[in-house]
């Protein structure tokens, strides 16, 4: 029961909704029905019976724009089971709601082992005003990159908005989004749809791209038809597949190390293997800022990873990387 209210992010009151005790009254005959403060209780059991905690904080925001503020506990138990609670409030004050929620959950500060943050200048400030161990999350910082790298030269920019501009086009005119499908099964093209970018996921723009080009010919017969003005040349098709082709390594390093199996071991050597990738591949001066931005934010974001104890520990304890890994010989033996 506890396993399901944490992965669905279900209230503890749903043991006492009508529905929830009608389903077990005919699934599960034998249950005898618990109240939620009974619930409330154990979790409160549970984590008193914890003294180490990894504490996630995360700025979240709903569709109807409320802005909330999302503190994650997790600890091991004695079975390697990972209990997650969860409370949302609004972001006006980040460490007084963050220490409010510690006070309900009676975890004191000496119990925390990493406060988990990403790179906003206000949780920065909230870990040093805690001054609780902290580390800021590096899918954040690889965000924050690869967007730099998307904005850097105008001609990239340029073909990321077009290609918004044409996925809003099809998504938006019902009349549209029918003629493409039929252009589809005309020329025998898969029949997938266009994806739009979410801007806080920057993988989303790859991933808008990628179908773009996919779909290149259905897109290319479809404006030959209707004069919708988002039409791209040959050469920004060619720019398209050049910016998928640099954009690759990062697509890689964000799977890598958003799998459910990755730790932070990953970091410092995903970081090298990004620039040595980076590195090796040929100049192009279609792409040339857009590469030179990318290495250049990557050292910039990057080096605190290898300068962190919490990060540069983890690595050097995994037999598979040791020191293998570090910008530098100076930094390894510093770790």
């Amino acid at each position: 029961l506890m396993e399901m209210i944490a992965i669905d992010m279900q209230p503890f009151s749903i043991v006492e909704d009508e529905g929830f005790r009608r389903f077990c009254a005919l699934a599960v005959p034998t249950y005898v029905e618990d109240l939620r403060e009974n619930i409330c209780l154990r979790m409160y059991k549970e984590v008193e019976k914890t003294d180490q905690f990894v504490i996630l904080l995360d700025i979240g925001t709903s569709k109807a724009i409320d802005s909330y503020l999302g503190v994650t506990a997790h600890w091991v138990t004695e079975d390697y089971l990972l209990p997650v609670s969860q409370a949302n409030h609004t972001a006006a004050n980040i460490q007084c709601l963050l220490l409010g929620v510690l006070e309900k959950w009676k975890i004191t500060c000496d119990k925390i082992q990493l406060l988990l943050h990403d790179g906003g200048s206000n949780m920065v400030k909230v870990a040093a005003d805690t001054k609780l161990p902290d580390a800021t999350c590096f899918l954040h910082s690889l965000h924050l990159v690869v967007k730099e790298g998307l904005l850097s030269q105008q001609a990239v920019s340029d073909i990321v908005s077009t290609s918004k501009r044409i996925v809003s086009h099809f998504k938006h005119l019902p009349t549209a989004k029918n003629r493409f499908k039929d252009i589809q099964a005309e020329i025998g093209q898969v029949q997938h749809f266009l994806l739009q970018e979410e801007p806080t996921r920057w993988n989303t723009c790859l991933y808008m791209l990628e179908r773009l080009g996919e779909q290149r010919w259905a897109i290319m017969l479809y404006s030959s038809e209707h004069d919708f003005g988002h039409n791209q040349t040959a050469l920004q098709w060619q720019l398209l597949e050049k910016i998928i082709q640099i954009l690759q390594p990062f697509k890689e390093a964000t799977c890598l190390c958003s799998a459910d199996s990755a730790s932070i071991s990953l970091v410092i050597p995903t970081i090298k293997m990004l620039t040595m990738s980076l590195n090796s591949m040929e100049n192009d001066s279609r792409v040339k800022t857009m590469k030179e931005t990318l290495l250049h934010e990557m050292d910039q974001c990057f080096s605190y990873y290898a300068k962190n104890p919490i990060y540069s520990m983890a690595t050097l304890l995994n037999p598979r990387f040791k020191n293998k890994f570090f910008p530098s010989d100076a930094l390894a033996k510093k770790s």
